[in-house]
């Protein structure tokens, strides 16, 4: 549940961001939130939501920018840069990100199901053939690193029921 919170809060910024990946834009800041659509009030609420995440050491910094026609209109570096030492996170420190590949391929799938590209219901062989007979693990002992058990063929039927 944490995961998923923070997941759909990133998710929430991203989209917000109005980031043209095409067009290089300068940023400059914003006079105020305001001046570009954006309430300050909220733009707080925000920050307590990212701080109480960083006081539940469920992530021990977060880095937030949100810009809008080219204008910053809030930028906050919340947790440490190191936990042990307790040094404040700036808002230019440099991190490592990892595993983003894994959203991207998501947004960018849910997009082509809103096309109408293909179903939540269509086997995956049907786009990656090599999954056709897949088997799943159920156990791995670690000792020898070898799967101990694997189901069999499973049946070819839907986990999911979608009606549209």
């Amino acid at each position: 549940m944490k995961r998923l919170a923070s997941l759909l809060s990133f998710l929430i910024l991203f989209l917000l961001t109005g980031v043209n990946a095409q067009i290089p834009q300068i940023l400059t800041q914003a006079k105020t939130p305001e001046e570009v659509g954006f309430s300050s009030e909220r733009l707080k609420k925000l920050d307590a939501h990212f701080q109480d995440i960083v006081d539940k050491g469920i992530a021990p910094n977060i880095v937030t920018l949100i810009a809008r026609k080219g204008k910053i209109v809030h930028e906050k570096a919340s947790g440490y840069s190191n936990l042990e030492n307790k040094t404040p996170l700036k808002k230019d420190d440099i991190f490592r990100i990892a595993s983003q590949s894994k959203l991207i391929t998501t947004v960018g799938l849910m997009m082509l199901f809103e096309e109408g590209k293909f179903f939540l219901d269509e086997p995956i062989s049907k786009y990656i053939p090599s999954f056709k007979n897949a088997k799943v693990l159920v156990s791995y002992d670690e000792k020898e690193k070898i799967g101990a058990s694997i189901l069999p063929d499973l049946p070819n039927q839907p986990l999911l029921s979608v009606s549209y």
